[in-house]
């Protein structure tokens, strides 16, 4: 195809994209898939409060818009009960609360609620039941609106644009920095290398231009659609106050107020350096766009709109503890993916170029110049795809479960996509590459490969625009119940008694605990005279209180109704009480989630994202020197400078995974005690207490030790004074001590291990 029909060809795909792109904003569904989840809130959903609250809070697992968030309280009658306040917590970015007025009547009552996330512009609404003074009729669930998987049918093709566009201008002039400049920049005048830098420039130029309009249309298109989305309008009435409002009042348009900016000024400098280099070269002398400060000044304008796209992910919407690593991570992976596509892009369109006026010798030596580099570059660019996409590929998907979601069948595409790829690349690389110099043939086999990699490569941009408008496979797994353990169980073997611990259904609101009790032939106990439960919810300090469990006989103890408030990890401590033997003591840990669909139940832990990222960075680290060093072909100078970056990302990586696993610095205490309360536990902190505690709290830690008299102010008596305080508290105590009293630090006498020991035993001193 001659370059005048790709222009022409170029011209009829944008008009039609265009079409296509109004058709869908016309007939699309413009409901969103639930991205700000709810995963808990104040009452909790079906709770049965005897009193009534003064507020209701409810937590999202994103960051929500003010302005286009509401929250709303409303009675069997649907008429709104509340005070009409409802706002975002001013220090909780993720909450809304509402307050209710003094004397709230008994009967059930519909928290209604819906959010705009900050991040990605999604949008989602829902409700649920609680009740004062009476109980519910039923178990009332969450309810979501039956949701589309995408915000509108127009969205992924939208993100494309923008991702195909931004690719076609930072991959082009990339290539042009890291291969025509290296290669052909230093060519004698009138050579033929001279005159292709300068046509490969020219042809750059061209399709740089092809992608600032591609990223506009898509920019506009986007614009119009979240105005659609955050005012529920149709699209053709978003001019005026809905786009204004959406721009000037939403993260989101903040964001793409940064992007369009960010691509103009490329525009802007792309079209300077275009000027500049007519202006001061001929056909004879070589001349690249980014020979000037404009050129590069317009890569890096590109550069920065692909990291607004960043901040606007999934990635970025993770749980803050692990949201560097993830944007960090997501940036880089769409780098490569842009220098890559681009500069396959533009090879395949800038190729046929060589053919004119050019001897097959000429082009030979031509191609023996670029491909090399840009192999080095291309191999580079996948090897960086393949590792930072699958550490994305875990934050969003987690669980191997969550993979059989709509995001993991299109990240699994996307990988069948990427695949082909690398083995063209690979092919072009080792196979392809060392005929150029000697085979005519091999020219046009290459031509004609590239045609189909970029072809390909616009597929797997494709796959990357549903991947962004879906849900993410881990939120969406969440909301199904898919890999999500429904109830909690434990069996532990204490005392010579097996006890086993369930939970049902272990979510906000009503459970019920079982405890079974059989001897070691399989037997039930019987001379249980009492079973105590505590529950303790791990995340914050609630306070616990002791429980009786009710005898159903046959060895089976029960709770019914015990009452579990929030979601999060909580911890059920169990001791047997027997008038003939010792007490049995055991304890197990589960997470709690509210109701199947408002769940935001799989989400990567700190300590294993950052383990995973630091192998990442040792990974690329390693990959990036293996491929820079053999490229070097210099002395040994010049191959240490090729791999200075590669062992300086690798070092960055080693540390990153020696600080968790060992030394923490700026990584948050984990002050949630380690072991739970178990016959086994608390004999050692028994004996640790005995050692080191008993001299002044006693024995029993009523704070009449041998050396209690002496002291002023007196040992706490420790059966009163424990039950106050949660466990992190406990632990501060005895680590650093308390100021103004006889109690010194035991950090240097105690390892956090054993203080946690002795913990659990004070909490047996109350019962």
């Amino acid at each position: 195809m001659s370059w005048r029909g790709a222009r022409r060809a170029a011209l009829l795909f944008a008009a039609a994209f265009t079409l296509m792109t109004a058709a869908s904003l016309v007939e699309g569904e413009r409901r969103v898939a639930a991205h700000a989840n709810l995963i808990r809130s104040s009452p909790a959903p079906n709770a049965q409060l005897r009193e009534p609250p003064d507020r209701v809070i409810v937590w999202f697992s994103e960051p929500v818009e003010a302005a286009f968030s509401e929250i709303s309280v409303l009675d069997t009658e649907g008429r709104r009960v509340d005070n009409g306040d409802g706002r975002l917590d001013p220090t909780e970015p993720t909450a809304m609360l509402v307050s209710l007025p003094h004397g709230l009547p008994d009967g059930p009552y519909t928290v209604a609620w819906r959010n705009l996330s900050t991040v990605d512009g999604h949008k989602v609404r829902g409700s649920y039941l609680f009740s004062v003074g009476e109980p519910l009729a039923g178990n009332a669930a969450v309810a979501h609106d039956q949701q589309p998987l995408l915000q509108s049918t127009a969205d992924p093709w939208l993100r494309w644009s923008v991702l195909v566009g931004l690719s076609l201008l930072v991959g082009g002039l990339a290539f042009e920095v890291l291969v025509t400049g290296p290669a052909l920049a230093d060519s004698e005048a009138g050579s033929a290398a001279a005159r292709a830098a300068n046509r490969l420039s020219g042809r750059l130029l061209t399709i740089a231009a092809v992608g600032l309009a591609l990223a506009a249309v898509g920019a506009v298109g986007q614009l119009v659609q979240q105005a659609s989305i955050a005012y529920e309008t149709s699209w053709y009435r978003v001019l005026g106050e809905p786009a204004r409002a959406t721009l000037t009042e939403s993260a989101w348009g903040r964001q793409w107020i940064a992007r369009t900016a960010l691509t103009a000024l490329a525009g802007f400098a792309l079209l300077a350096a275009g000027r500049l280099r007519r202006t001061r070269q001929d056909d004879e002398t070589p001349g690249l766009l980014t020979d000037s400060v404009s050129g590069l000044l317009a890569l890096l304008f590109g550069i920065g709109a692909l990291l607004t796209i960043t901040l606007g992910s999934h990635n970025a919407a993770t749980p803050p503890d692990v949201r560097t690593p993830a944007v960090v991570s997501d940036l880089a992976h769409l780098l490569a993916a842009a220098i890559w596509v681009g500069g396959v892009a533009y090879l395949a369109l800038a190729l046929p170029l060589l053919w004119r006026d050019m001897t097959p010798h000429e082009r030979r030596d031509v191609l023996a110049s670029i491909v090399p580099r840009f192999s080095t570059v291309a191999m580079l660019s996948a090897g960086v795809l393949i590792v930072t996409g699958l550490f994305s590929g875990w934050m969003q998907v987690t669980i191997p479960a969550a993979a059989n979601t709509p995001y993991g069948w299109t990240m699994v595409a996307k990988i069948a996509l990427v695949l082909p790829l690398i083995g063209l690349a690979a092919f072009n690389s080792f196979r392809l590459r060392p005929r150029l110099t000697s085979d005519d043939r091999a020219a046009g086999i290459l031509r004609r490969l590239l045609r189909w990699e970029a072809l390909a490569m616009l597929l797997v941009l494709l796959a990357v625009g549903w991947l962004a408008s879906l849900e993410p496979a881990r939120q969406y797994a969440g909301r199904k119940g898919i890999g999500v353990e429904q109830g909690a169980s434990f069996t532990d073997t204490q005392e010579g008694m097996r006890m086993r611990l369930e939970v049902q259904p272990a979510e906000v609101g009503a459970n019920t605990l079982t405890l079974k009790l059989h001897n070691r032939r399989g037997e039930p106990v019987l001379n249980a005279s009492d079973v105590r439960i505590r529950t303790v919810f791990l995340d914050q300090d609630l306070g616990s209180e002791l429980i009786s469990a009710e005898e159903q006989g046959e060895g089976i103890w029960k709770i019914k109704g015990l009452t579990l408030g929030l979601s999060g990890l909580w911890q059920v401590e169990a001791t047997v009480i027997r008038p003939d033997g010792f007490d049995a003591r055991t304890a197990f840990r589960f997470d709690v989630n509210s109701e199947p669909g408002a769940k935001d139940a799989i989400r990567p832990s700190q300590d294993a994202t950052l383990v995973l990222f630091g192998i990442e960075l040792l990974l690329l680290g390693a990959f990036a020197t293996a491929i820079l060093v053999p490229a070097a072909r210099g002395p040994l100078r010049k191959a240490a400078g090729y791999a200075a970056p590669g062992i300086a990302v690798a070092a960055v990586g080693v540390a990153l995974l020696v600080n968790v696993q060992f030394t923490r610095v700026g990584l948050p205490e984990q002050l949630v005690n380690p072991f739970p309360v178990t016959s086994e536990s608390v004999a050692q902190g028994r004996a640790a207490y005995a050692a080191h505690c008993s001299t002044c709290h006693g024995d029993r830690g009523r704070g009449d030790g041998p050396a209690a008299s002496g002291l002023n102010p007196p040992p706490a008596d420790l059966a009163v004074h424990v039950p106050l305080h949660s466990d992190a508290d406990l632990y501060g105590f005895m680590r650093d001590g308390i100021p103004g009293s006889a109690m010194t630090a035991f950090s240097e006498r105690l390892s956090p291990e054993e203080i946690w020991r002795v913990i659990n035993f004070l909490r047996t001193l109350e019962e």
